[in-house]
């Protein structure tokens, strides 16, 4: 990985590009924060997608889309160790307007043909591969030093809230995607 630029957003914000093994990928950094491990993204995915994540409510707990907020997109849409796309869960939350939603680490994005969902707004012309990722190779996607520290970190976030959140044990407000990879269909719990 290699440094590019860093170019402000806004009075508190900037974008730091690199240069991968692969591609060139992003981050977000705000002024005087350093995040200990910070969400790459392949330097398609728009930018004014990460500064504008949408806030839902599930069984009355506050979610956000994306991976900063969404350990299914860390599991689920990442590639070489950025971010390439969103979850099924946040997809669906966001009408299939930022894409399908991947189902996994591979670049498979979730297709009608996979798990009987609600697919209201659910569009095959709104497919990463179709729009912000359309002729891009997945060969050139990502990093193989952050695809290594990616697989080293993803669960990191998760053991830490784990360890705050003994006291409620609710497993009912997770929702997670079962994929059977011996034919590739998903079901979300």
């Amino acid at each position: 990985m290699s440094f590019i630029v860093t170019l402000p957003i806004n009075n508190i914000q900037k974008v730091n590009i690199y240069q991968g093994t692969h591609g060139k990928y992003y981050c977000i950094q705000e002024d005087g924060q350093d995040e200990l491990f910070p969400i790459y993204y392949d330097i398609n995915f728009p930018l004014h997608w990460v500064l504008n994540e949408k806030e839902y409510y599930y069984l009355n707990d506050k979610y956000i889309t994306g991976p900063q907020h969404c350990k299914n997109c860390r599991d689920y849409g990442y590639y070489n160790g950025v971010c390439i796309a969103y979850c099924i869960n946040c997809a669906k939350e966001l009408e299939y307007t930022r894409g399908n939603g991947m189902i996994d680490e591979e670049g498979t994005e979730f297709d009608e043909t996979m798990v009987n969902l609600d697919l209201n707004g659910f569009n095959r012309e709104n497919s990463m591969w179709n729009t912000y990722l359309k002729d891009v190779d997945l060969r050139e996607i990502g990093d193989v030093q952050l695809k290594e520290e990616y697989e080293l970190y993803k669960d990191l976030p998760d053991l830490i809230d784990d360890e705050t959140d003994d006291e409620t044990d609710d497993d009912s407000k997770d929702e997670s995607i079962l994929v059977n990879e011996k034919n590739n269909e998903c079901t979300i719990h």
